[in-house]
């Protein structure tokens, strides 16, 4: 039926209430297209690239939630700094991964 197909394309693409705070149109903009194809994108420092990438894995955890996300940064400073906001954005559990941590318990932990 056109109308539960309708309605299941619009879910896909909802954005309220996957992060805590609000997205900026051009964030909304980001997330969209990251759903409907490979993506890419590129914004200066403090314009919010974190918040999209929260958005799209809360997003897929609904979708798939027996699924885990992977978000790989080059620095370790990184890891947590990224991590804390991945939980605080989305209230998912998360699992810092790094060569100053000891991974096979923490990913244990995980299952």
């Amino acid at each position: 039926d056109a109308d539960a197909r309708n309605k299941m394309d619009s879910d896909m693409f909802h954005w309220k209430g996957l992060t805590r705070q609000q997205p900026r149109k051009y964030q909304i903009q980001a997330y969209v297209q990251a759903l409907l194809q490979d993506l890419i994108f590129i914004l200066p420092t403090g314009m919010g690239k974190t918040l999209v990438a929260c958005m799209l894995i809360s997003k897929l955890k609904q979708l798939n939630p027996s699924y885990m996300a992977l978000f790989i940064v080059d620095r370790v400073p990184l890891v947590f700094q990224q991590a804390a906001v991945i939980e605080r954005q989305t209230g998912l559990r998360v699992c810092r991964i790094c060569g100053e941590t000891k991974t096979r318990s923490m990913i244990n932990d995980l299952n």
